[in-house]
């Protein structure tokens, strides 16, 4: 069985760009602190409350995709078997959106440091949750060699491999 199976140049395209978002976020946020001299006024905080608590959500909603992105692939994987079963679907579509929107979604771990930085100039959270990002979009890199729906083949395409 051949678990490589050959993706769209679209899809290709789309997952490169979305593995290199995370080196866009440090090297803007990097152009941003030492070229542009982007830092935000030390009572940024005391003007605007509500910022604190974006600042704490976005902290917090990033750490958790990352502690609980193979949950959501659970979640997202018995979905899509609930599909698959109910009407006759591309296997190798299904396989490579769900890759596709994996990545989107570890992508807001990178882009939630990115807005923070955004909020308080912190160079280093950036920088941690891009990388954190960046590492954890491996698994789901390349799309066409990464096949995660295995156990959930229907019987009609094992037939057929």
């Amino acid at each position: 069985m051949n678990n490589s199976i050959k993706p769209s140049i679209v899809i290709k395209i789309e997952s490169y760009i979305l593995f290199v978002m995370s080196l866009i976020y440090i090297c803007l946020a990097f152009l941003m602190k030492y070229f542009w001299h982007f830092n935000p006024p030390a009572n940024f905080y005391s003007g605007i409350k509500s910022l604190r608590y974006i600042q704490y959500f976005l902290y917090f909603s990033g750490i958790a995709i990352f502690f609980f992105f193979e949950t959501i692939m659970n979640f997202f994987k018995n979905r899509i078997k609930k599909k698959i079963d109910k009407k006759n679907i591309d296997y190798a579509l299904e396989y490579q959106s769900l890759n596709l929107d994996m990545l989107v979604i570890v992508d807001y771990i990178g882009f939630s440091g990115f807005i923070g930085f955004l909020i308080c100039g912190n160079l280093y959270w950036v920088t941690i949750f891009s990388l954190i990002s960046l590492f954890s979009k491996l698994k789901f890199f390349p799309v066409h060699k990464r096949n995660f729906l295995k156990d959930i083949i229907p019987s009609q395409q094992k037939e057929k491999e």
